[in-house]
């Protein structure tokens, strides 16, 4: 008995979650949003608590991000 019609490779295979990046520049910071089969996404914010709201989006949605360039 088959219970899907697809090879175990596949159905054992990690899946591209996913994932943000922050980086800081001068007053403000990008947020760069990766997402399996989707061009990247960036999204411009003004000012870090900007970038720290959009943080706190993402993560409850489940993704997985990192800050460079120090705390926001």
């Amino acid at each position: 008995m088959r219970f899907s019609e697809l090879p175990l490779e596949d159905l054992f295979a990690p899946e591209e979650k996913p994932s943000f990046t922050i980086k800081r520049n001068e007053g403000g910071a990008v947020v760069i949003l990766h997402r399996a089969g989707k061009p990247i996404d960036r999204i411009e914010c003004l000012s870090p608590g900007h970038a720290n709201q959009a943080r706190l989006r993402f993560s409850d949605l489940g993704m997985a991000g990192k800050v460079e360039g120090g705390p926001l």
